[in-house]
């Protein structure tokens, strides 16, 4: 008899909560490399679906993007490249459009966890930021860099401001 595969659907690689599903932890020191694409975009808009309704599934995700489910886990695991059509054609399904394009191709999740950290202290500085999520400054300076590139954060003063809430 052959082994049971059990679920091959991609972890998303951030730390902390991902939509209100539980993610494993990896960042910090052993955070080497950051998952900047649209895969953890995809993989991101999954979890946060299934909090949502616990028996969604790739399926599901895959018919409502109007793909096959194969091709679509191929592309959350980054073992297919995704053409310029299908991304504009994933995009449009999931109502991406404009700015938010670029969020979505340069998508970390991890970006998220610095936001809300950050957020929820009062007068954040980058180092307590770091302390808080277990990870070096630097990490923090290019999450921060990147969420005031896609205008997802806003600097007034000494407190940083979310713009977007759906996250």
């Amino acid at each position: 008899m052959r082994a049971k595969r059990g679920n091959r659907l991609p972890r998303c690689r951030s730390a902390g909560h991902c939509g209100g599903v539980a993610l494993p932890v990896r960042f910090g020191c052993n955070r080497t490399e950051p998952s900047l694409s649209f895969a953890a975009f995809l993989l991101h808009e999954l979890s946060r679906r299934k909090a949502r309704n616990a028996s969604y599934s790739l399926r599901a995700f895959a018919r409502d993007m109007g793909c096959d489910h194969a091709t679509l886990s191929q592309w959350m695991r980054e073992k297919r490249p995704l053409t310029q059509d299908a991304l504009e054609r994933l995009c449009e399904r999931l109502g991406v459009t404009g700015p938010a394009v670029e969020y979505a191709v340069h998508f970390d999740p991890f970006d998220l966890v610095v936001l809300q950290t950050a957020i929820a202290m009062d007068g954040p500085t980058v180092p307590a930021v770091a302390e808080a999520c277990g990870c070096d400054m630097d990490t923090v300076n290019i999450s921060i860099s990147r969420l005031l590139r896609l205008r997802m954060l806003r600097m007034e003063g000494a407190r940083w401001v979310a713009l977007e809430r759906d996250y």
